[in-house]
């Protein structure tokens, strides 16, 4: 059984700011853009990038996903930093 999990670092489009999220089944958000679902997509990023704190050194992003990293069980993809999301020019953060 796989875990199809991963820690990953979301760009800016600009490379300015960096956010580490956890997610299972990354490839969704390819989904999402390729079937023009929007509104998912939006709820989607906002769901696994929002609880991050913003990082403007790429550095403190990968040190911060290293301690996640420690916190987990499994991890069946590691630490990756991926393209900025096109379309995403602001994740909001999520109310608890």
């Amino acid at each position: 059984m796989s875990a199809d999990n991963g820690i990953y670092i979301l760009p800016s489009e600009k490379g300015s700011v960096y956010r580490v999220g956890y997610a299972h089944a990354i490839d969704n958000i390819d989904y999402f853009i390729k079937r023009g679902m929007k509104r998912k997509l939006i709820k989607t990023v906002e769901a696994i990038w929002s609880p991050s704190p913003v990082f403007r050194n790429k550095k403190r992003a990968w040190d911060y996903a290293k301690k996640l990293e420690l916190r987990l069980p499994a991890l069946e993809y590691g630490i990756q930093e991926i393209k900025p999301i096109p379309g995403i020019k602001r994740i909001r953060r999520l109310q608890g």
